[in-house]
């Protein structure tokens, strides 16, 4: 009788499992808007004059962002990446807020911070198209102190009216000057570079 002989069954190879890696791609916050304006800026700022925080009341005027939630959404933005902490009435910038900053932007954003205090008026009346009048004013409060409002008025208007009420009233709103009790000054915020001169 023939041997039948028994042929060994291959084991099955071992099939490898596809691995399948998925990227993660890194936050990005750029693409313009108001965060990178506030981020360059701030970065500008500490290129120049070796300054990394900066209050955050100062952020509208330096950057001419109108609107304080626009701002607010902005640094959220900005604190949500890491690139700035927010801490109070401050705002500092981070080693990871400078390397994203916009190279190409900073030397723009630079040149449009006030450097002194007559440099920020310039750029208020000129953004805020104050009519002779309005400018007159303002540059009459221009040395800080705190004047007495109707004599104000008269060597402006001449006389109190409706002129001169409309135009007090347009200044405070735009927070140029501050009026109470008879008293008329330059508002705080006019000062961002030098200090306000004592009375």
């Amino acid at each position: 009788m023939a041997k039948t002989t028994k042929t060994a069954k291959k084991s099955p190879g071992t099939v490898k499992k596809k691995t399948t890696t998925t990227k993660h791609k890194a936050r990005s916050g750029k693409g313009g808007g108001a965060h990178m304006t506030i981020l360059n800026t701030v970065a500008a700022i500490n290129v120049t004059k070796g300054e990394d925080t900066v209050e955050r009341a100062r952020l509208s005027f330096l950057t001419n962002i109108d609107g304080k939630s626009t701002i607010a959404n902005a640094l959220t933005k900005l604190k949500s990446l890491g690139w700035m902490t927010v801490s109070g009435k401050e705002v500092t910038i981070t080693k990871l807020g400078m390397e994203n900053a916009d190279q190409d932007a900073l030397a723009a954003a630079a040149a449009a911070i006030p450097k002194t205090n007559a440099d920020h008026w310039e750029k208020v009346k000129e953004k805020n198209k104050l009519n002779p009048k309005q400018t007159e004013l303002v540059e009459l409060l221009q040395d800080g102190k705190t004047h007495d409002k109707k004599q104000v008025i008269m060597e402006v208007y001449e006389k109190s009216n409706s002129t001169s009420a409309n135009a007090l009233t347009f200044l405070k709103k735009l927070k140029i000057i501050e009026v109470a009790k008879g008293k008329i000054r330059l508002h705080d915020e006019m000062f961002p570079v030098e200090p306000r001169p004592e009375d």
